[in-house]
């Protein structure tokens, strides 16, 4: 999705679908292009998550070299889907 500007209507705006594919998360290097997208947006917001948002990046580089690629992604996948239910929930 992607928000634009109404043209023959200023003050609306509208999210239209993306003709772009969507990338898909496939390994620690993608995660983190994604990741860095969600954290310069959430910090200019939110920038008291600072902290809790770094440590949960920390914790996920430790759990990319432990554990096999999709155990680690389902858990940032459950744990952000639990974020989003419950905006004050610890990332940390």
């Amino acid at each position: 999705m992607i928000l634009t500007v109404d043209h023959q209507d200023a003050i609306m705006l509208a999210f239209v679908p993306s003709q772009r594919k969507k990338r898909r998360i496939d390994g620690l290097s993608s995660w983190l292009e994604a990741w860095n997208v969600f954290l310069r947006s959430t910090l200019s917001l939110y920038p008291q998550l600072a902290p809790d948002l770094l440590a949960y990046h920390d914790e996920v580089c430790k759990f990319s070299r432990k554990f096999k690629a999709s155990a680690w992604l389902m858990y940032d996948t459950a744990l952000r889907y639990m974020s989003a239910s419950h905006p004050t929930m610890a990332w940390a």
